[in-house]
């Protein structure tokens, strides 16, 4: 028998495997993909935060203040007015604001678009139209100047109107260690919504990460005294970790490749179908060629489809909890969907060889499971060296090391819970694809040499 008659034998078995074959494939995808959809609930760790007093706004309308005075700002502070989605979640927001040391900037996460003010006294003003926010500023409160206009997509009616202001970055007199943060102080007056939701009082929150001591906000006389910590840095680079930590569930949906791996392989062994398979293909490394073209073929065809889109769905829906915007082909992105694929497609294909070797079902199962989660636990007691080698040569630690950014993390894993020591790209790469190439080499020497 030809290959590629091989090929259309061992697809119709595939789909006969208890498992139901490919729906087995796709339950196994969306196992991994759950934490990647359940993971945008607002619970991020957010990229910026700040002290708010803040108003609900409804419809299209202008936010202005006159920002007089900002103390106790150092690089990175800054102080203005905000349009958001939500007061208290770090959510979609556009702030202008007039920063100690890059003067006026209209800010939305890792975008900024410069203004002309410097210096106190300056005006600054917000105008919704829809979606569409624009910032202006003047420094008499009657000539104004656009700073710029940004997007935020899907806003509702109601959004949240507010003054707002940091200190600087959380990094500086480590605050974020000892929970002591600086605060800064600014003063606004003259400020008017032209939408703002009758009968809603002024509130304030401390947005992002907790303080100590918490910001607050007076107002007395139409002047509003605003103080709290946090930073609104300049976000010139997407955090890449935010991609590949959307791959925390992948775990999940091995045990289902593994489990199809399996018993493709020894289902016809149960049923003594294998002797009628040896006899059409004398060749019995067609057998196994096969076998290998159809579930990795599946495997690739079915994971990258469906973890693609899980991650353009992730793309598309980041900004909603306050994460930077990244672009559909953004490197962190590709090479985390990329990256994702090959772990699948290897472990089908690990299963699939050992289940060669072997036959039985629950054993080749048990070993499977055993070296994806066995070695990175025994590595953790070893000294460093054995250690990382053992990590590296088990499927999940050199799978986990084709989803690091590219050019990072070039040492070998102590630990693939620990991603400041995982392999480079080609190491792991060379780890896995070695470790498949092995195992289905020792399966066609068991199936030429020592089948019956």
């Amino acid at each position: 028998m030809s290959l590629r008659h091989s090929i259309f034998s061992e697809w119709t078995k595939f789909w006969s495997v208890r498992l139901g074959g490919g729906v087995a494939i796709v339950i196994g995808a969306l196992l991994a993909l759950i934490p990647t959809l359940a993971g945008l609930d607002g619970s991020n760790p957010p990229m910026f935060s700040y002290h708010m007093a803040h108003r609900p706004f409804d419809g299209d309308g202008s936010v202005t203040a006159r920002v007089t005075e900002h103390q106790g700002a150092g690089p990175g502070g800054g102080a203005g007015v905000v349009l958001k989605r939500d007061p208290e979640r770090t959510a979609p927001y556009v702030a202008l604001l007039l920063t100690r040391d890059r003067g006026v900037r209209l800010h939305t996460f890792r975008t900024e678009i410069a203004g002309t003010l410097t210096t106190t006294p300056a005006w600054l003003r917000l105008v919704r139209a829809g979606d569409t926010i624009s910032g202006y500023e003047s420094g008499d409160g009657s000539t104004w100047h656009e700073v710029g206009t940004m997007t935020l997509r899907g806003l509702p009616a109601r959004i949240e109107a507010g003054l707002v202001t940091a200190a600087g970055p959380i990094g500086s007199s480590n605050c974020e260690a000892n929970r002591t943060c600086p605060l800064s102080t600014a003063t606004f007056d003259q400020v008017s919504l032209t939408a703002a939701a009758d009968g809603q009082p002024w509130r304030s929150v401390d947005v992002g990460r907790p303080w100590s001591p918490a910001g607050s906000f007076t107002e007395s006389g139409g002047v509003f005294t605003v103080r709290g910590g946090g930073d609104f840095r300049p976000f010139t680079n997407f955090d890449p970790n935010i991609a590949d930590g959307a791959l925390a569930g992948l775990l999940i949906g091995l045990p289902v490749l593994v489990a199809v791996g399996v018993l493709f392989a020894t289902s016809e062994y149960a049923t003594g179908l294998h002797r009628a398979t040896f006899a059409a293909t004398p060749r019995r490394w067609k057998v196994l060629a096969a076998k290998a073209i159809v579930l990795g073929g599946t495997v690739l065809a079915v994971e990258f489809t469906i973890v693609a889109a899980g991650f353009a769905w992730l793309v598309s829906n980041v900004e909603s909890t306050g994460i930077a915007p990244i672009e559909y082909l953004h490197p962190a992105v590709v090479k985390a969907v990329l990256g994702t694929t090959a772990i699948l497609f290897a472990v089908a294909l690990v299963s699939l060889a050992l289940g060669m070797l072997i036959r039985r079902p629950a054993g080749a199962i048990a070993l499977v499971v055993s070296m994806l989660l066995v070695p990175p636990i025994v590595a953790e007691n070893l000294p460093d060296t054995a250690g990382r080698w053992l990590t590296l040569l088990s499927p999940v630690g050199a799978g986990f090391g084709l989803l690091e950014p590219p050019t990072e993390y070039v040492t070998i894993p102590a630990s693939p819970a620990d991603p400041s020591t995982l392999p480079s790209t080609a190491i792991a790469a060379a780890a896995l694809g070695g470790m498949v190439f092995v195992l289905l080499g020792l399966a066609v020497w068991r199936l030429r040499r020592l089948d019956a």
